[in-house]
């Protein structure tokens, strides 16, 4: 395990999204459904209808997620890539 987070430190760290989505899909954890979905997709899903909400806003916003939450198929930049605005 030590080994693993150790490889997606270093391709966080060299900006790999692909490697460190790779990385992360890989991970035990992953492969239990319910777990993925609830921490994962679900909770993505929300906090996308939550951002687009608060984008609606003219005051500017910080939102901090973990980076696991930023990549791969069910990432949060994917729930929000219908939300037209300039998300950075």
């Amino acid at each position: 395990p030590n080994r693993e987070f150790q490889r997606m430190h270093s391709a966080w760290e060299s900006q790999d999204i692909e490697a460190f989505s790779d990385l992360l899909l890989a991970a035990p954890m992953m492969a239990i459904v319910a777990l993925r979905e609830t921490m994962f997709i679900v909770r993505n899903r929300e906090w996308a209808s939550t951002i687009s909400r608060m984008n609606e806003s003219s005051l500017n916003t910080l939102i901090v997620v973990g980076a696991g939450h930023l990549c791969g198929p069910d990432s949060l930049l994917t729930f929000l890539e219908h939300d037209v605005r300039k998300i950075a």
